[in-house]
């Protein structure tokens, strides 16, 4: 089974869920994907002090997981149609309009209301807030997981 893990960015949640999901799954695979990605290219490469953007690289890694070669993806019809599941980890009322219709049609959708950060946030703010944050997508992953594998 392929699963689908998409945020607005693609710099944060869908990047831990993956992350986590590829880990603990032994049978299913996932990817994940942006609605409205800022930039694209390498994880890494979102990092942005002034703006206050940080990708999880740091905190990640040290839970043991390895991000520094992700890329940021923009969610496109390919992707939505080769996968089985598709989880979009937003309030599916306040990105509606930002959801292609594509994607919403597909069978087999769930929505993981799991909030983003605001940007400006000084790197120490973020790296307390993003730690709780990859517990909250780590629980939701370990439960699909129970799920399907």
């Amino acid at each position: 089974m392929k699963i689908l893990f998409v945020c607005i960015e693609n710099v944060n949640r869908s990047q831990i869920a993956e992350a986590i999901f590829n880990k603990l799954s032994k049978k299913n695979t996932a990817l994940s994907a942006g609605v409205a990605p800022k930039t694209v290219g390498l994880l890494k490469n979102a990092y942005n002090e002034k703006r206050g953007t940080y990708p999880p690289i740091v905190p990640m890694k040290e839970l043991g997981y390895d991000l520094s070669k992700n890329k940021i993806k923009k969610l496109n019809k390919k992707m939505a149609d080769d996968a089985n599941k598709i989880i979009f980890m937003f309030k599916r009322e306040k990105h509606e309009n930002e959801i292609p219709k594509y994607a919403i049609r597909k069978r087999d959708v769930e929505f993981w209301e799991i909030p983003g950060f605001k940007t400006g946030l000084s790197f120490g703010e973020y790296s307390r807030m993003e730690k709780i944050r990859i517990k909250q997508v780590e629980r939701r992953v370990r439960d699909l997981v129970a799920r399907i594998g």
